[in-house]
């Protein structure tokens, strides 16, 4: 398995306890796939009831989890961006279903439809927000790393950068982005040298150009992997 949970991400590592990548339980009743939109709107961790996202989490993980391989595209587009959210905001709840979110969110880096594809790159990226060094790192980073810059879904470009810029600066997980980094400081340079807001936002290249040229100043060999014109502007 690509993506397997380190068993740092909970101190009980028996096979009883350790996360599983199977939901236990009776079965789920059939959903619509065209109401999977209401998946999405996960993105808050507080819902208009005022209930905190983990307290909702068990009951909708198994329905996003299920739809992320549906067969309508919008299902699986949903679904996966949900999955991301209930890992980013579930708590210590997650931590328990880490392996059940990798598991589902692994085969929608290949998926037929782009954005879909986008989605699960952006969730794993959540997870990295939320949980950092604790998660199999040298298999996600690459990951992500690798499908950098977004397209079809450019809008998580932003997720995206975020989690790599903080496992950059974090001693704990720097280590396993650092086969990548030639790769990565590629990637922003094109978003940050991108017309318009086709591939980053202004903020993003804002906080784009203030990474880098933390990088550069650490790191003043990795200037070198940086285009000429950017090199100058730096």
């Amino acid at each position: 398995m690509l993506f397997e949970v380190n068993t740092r991400i909970n101190s009980k590592t028996t096979s009883e306890t350790r996360p599983r990548a199977t939901i236990p339980g009776h079965p789920l009743p059939p959903i619509d796939p065209s109401l999977s939109l209401s998946l999405s709107l996960c993105d808050n961790p507080l819902d208009s009831s005022g209930l905190r996202l983990p307290s909702v989490s068990p009951q909708v993980l198994p329905h996003a989890v299920r739809l992320s391989s549906d067969a309508n595209s919008t299902a699986r587009q949903n679904a996966t961006f949900c999955l991301g959210i209930l890992g980013q905001f579930g708590g210590p709840a997650a931590v328990d279903v880490m392996q059940t979110l990798l598991t589902a969110l692994q085969p929608r880096l290949a998926d037929e439809e782009a954005s879909v594809c986008d989605n699960g790159v952006a969730s794993l990226a959540r997870l990295v927000l939320a949980f950092g060094a604790t998660l199999p790192l040298a298999s996600i980073l690459p990951a992500i790393v690798t499908r950098l810059p977004l397209r079809a879904d450019s809008g998580e470009n932003r997720t995206c950068c975020r989690a790599l810029m903080r496992i950059a600066q974090d001693d704990a997980a720097r280590a396993h982005l650092a086969p990548h980094v030639p790769q990565m400081l590629a990637a922003f340079s094109e978003m940050l040298m991108s017309e318009g807001e086709r591939l980053a936002t202004e903020e993003l290249k804002g906080e784009l150009r203030a990474f880098l040229i933390w990088i550069v100043g650490v790191a003043p060999e990795l200037r070198a992997s940086l285009p000429a014109a950017l090199q100058q502007a730096l």
